[in-house]
């Protein structure tokens, strides 16, 4: 049976976390001033060449999102993926820590996008945040939120912990239901009413069970 549109979307993310992990192991070895631009470019590119392999479109690294806006600007991100009416919109940091503000105006941007009411009644736009530096709780709670995928090398996005989890394992359904929850987009996030505490404390639960099942 072939692929569908959401497990493509999950290879994606299991991809870009793989390059993260990747990435900060060769940063630990560099200076930490002036690499953050070089890296946030090198990421997007390979990011952009590893989207390529799959069955979707996605944009050259850090282009303009040509649609309409609340504000009428447009905004650049490291990467887009489009999938039908549903883009996915990547930024990349490297940072020694993940500051908030940096998600604060990543959000914005989305925002800016998902509020337009010139848009169709289907469409949808997703928020991935990769950053070489822990990100913080508050920082995670605050883009589960607003539908944001944060992504470090510490905690494996839910993504991940489905792909490393055999089958038969009952806890896969647990993680299957927790990643209906995580990976909705923008505007639905804003109308879900779910709490982001709730949902960051059902992550940590979910890992934990996995971590001591010997996944990790």
């Amino acid at each position: 049976m072939g692929k569908t549109s959401s497990d493509i979307i999950d290879k994606l993310i299991v991809a870009l976390y793989d390059l993260l992990v990747e990435e900060t192991k060769v940063l630990a070895k560099e200076a930490t001033s002036k690499e953050g631009f070089s890296f946030e470019d090198r990421v997007s590119h390979r990011a952009y060449e590893c989207i390529r392999k799959y069955p979707v479109s996605v944009l050259p690294p850090r282009s303009t999102l040509n649609y309409p806006t609340v504000s009428g600007l447009r905004h650049q991100f490291d990467v887009t993926v489009m999938d039908g009416n549903k883009f996915f919109v990547v930024e990349c940091k490297r940072r020694g820590l993940a500051l908030i503000d940096q998600i604060f105006s990543f959000n914005s941007k989305i925002l800016d996008y998902a509020l337009k009411d010139s848009f169709s009644s289907d469409f949808r736009i997703k928020g991935i945040f990769l950053c070489t530096a822990k990100i913080t709780e508050n920082i995670r709670k605050y883009a589960l939120a607003y539908g944001i995928l944060p992504i470090d090398s510490k905690l494996p996005p839910i993504e991940v912990m489905i792909d490393k989890t055999t089958s038969s394992d009952r806890i896969r359904e647990e993680l299957m239901e927790l990643k209906k929850l995580l990976s909705t987009p923008q505007p639905i996030a804003l109308k879900s009413g779910w709490n982001c505490h709730e949902l960051f404390q059902k992550y940590m639960i979910c890992h934990q069970k996995w971590k001591v099942k010997g996944y990790e």
